[in-house]
């Protein structure tokens, strides 16, 4: 393989990414509903979720990784 052929091929590899598409808000709610999250802040705050299908969450979390963790939902 020639240097020049390796290099165009790092190339198409790299912008790869670059084509991804825009999603409007229903693929944007298709791919979210359903899917679990967890997160960990700088101040030890932690906690996972999940998103249902009316746009709401609902999940646990541990304030500055101290306190008792407990069972949060958004909205209210």
């Amino acid at each position: 393989m020639s240097l020049r052929t390796a290099i165009a091929a790092a190339l198409v590899i790299a912008a790869t990414p670059a084509l991804a598409e825009n999603l409007n808000a229903e693929q944007a709610r298709t791919f979210v509903v359903g899917r679990q999250f967890a997160f960990v802040c700088f101040d030890g705050t932690a906690g996972q979720g999940k998103i249902l299908s009316d746009g709401s969450v609902a999940g646990r979390i541990r304030l500055q990784g101290t306190a008792p963790e407990r069972h949060v939902t958004m909205p209210r």
